[in-house]
């Protein structure tokens, strides 16, 4: 440093001293922050052109189902008269609905797309297809059950997929009457093609749809179930399921009647309110005794 600079620096007030040295070591910092703004700017850029990507592919899968949903209404009207293809028809609507407001930014769109989307399938309709089924199952049993092809139809059957989508759907309305049929026959479909995966998901849902019905004994049942899946799987799922196993035991007042209590051989306590009978044979058009 030439001893006139040293001079004049000598002369600043320290506090004028420590901003000059403040300014430098800030202008320091912002120098070597250039590259790491370039290279945040091009991964933002990777995923603006991926969401483009997606609002394309979704046009383009639009367009594809315009040509096969250009139907008259007679034509609509007859696709629409099975509550499975009810619930298919909502359930993929809202999923690409979904899907496709997840790729936009939902800040920035026209005031017209915004309510373009608000007149589609929501989740509202979603829900309420989902509950027409599950209204059915409870009032008509066996004769809507679509899991099984009937002999009148065997197009109209629900995969071992959409009745666990049913049964967890049902379980988030708190509706568990309608949740524990499908999860039950889910878990079922899922064991008959020896899906372990698929089958410890419904037992999860199980689990939980079996304490909040107060039924601590099968919600342990199944997570013993659980427990003996995810040992050297997954150890985050691990510990949740060994705390429920510890509050399902506390609530069957401790291990030895805890140990009792584990039979899933005996019907399950999902019975109806009493007067739900009376409700349903009404529904029915039968005629009941008051």
């Amino acid at each position: 440093m030439c001893s006139w600079t040293y001079c004049v620096l000598l002369l600043l007030p320290l506090a004028a001293y420590a901003q000059i040295i403040h300014s430098i070591d800030r202008m320091s910092k912002s120098v070597a922050l250039y590259p790491v703004l370039a290279e945040r700017l091009e991964s933002h850029l990777v995923e603006e052109e991926n969401r483009i990507k997606r609002i394309r592919s979704h046009i383009e899968i639009l367009k594809l189902e315009n040509k096969k949903m250009n139907m008259t209404r007679k034509e609509l009207e007859a696709e629409m008269s099975h509550p499975v293809r009810v619930y298919r028809f909502v359930s993929q609507f809202y999923s690409d609905i979904e899907d496709i407001r997840d790729s936009l930014d939902m800040s920035r769109i026209s005031e017209e797309l915004r309510e373009t989307l608000s007149q589609l399938p929501s989740q509202k309709d979603y829900i309420d297809a989902v509950g027409a089924i599950a209204r059915l199952q409870e009032v008509y049993k066996d004769e809507a059950d679509f899991t099984r092809p009937q002999a009148n139809n065997t197009i109209d059957v629900l995969t071992a997929e959409e009745v666990f989508d049913i049964g967890r759907t049902c379980s988030e309305m708190e509706n568990y009457y309608g949740a524990l049929n499908n999860l039950v026959r889910a878990k079922e479909m899922f064991e008959a093609r020896n899906d372990t995966v698929q089958a410890m998901a419904a037992y999860d849902h199980l689990a939980f749809v079996m304490f909040e019905q107060e039924n601590p004994d099968y919600a342990l049942n199944y997570t013993y179930n659980l427990i003996d899946y995810y040992k050297d799987k997954d150890d985050e799922v691990l510990t949740r399921l060994q705390d429920n196993r510890k509050l399902y035991i506390e609530e069957l007042g401790g291990e030895e009647l805890a140990n009792q209590s584990l039979s899933l051989s005996r019907p399950y306590n999902n019975e109806p309110l009493e007067q739900l009978p009376i409700y349903n044979k009404l529904c029915r058009g039968e005629s009941v005794e008051v």
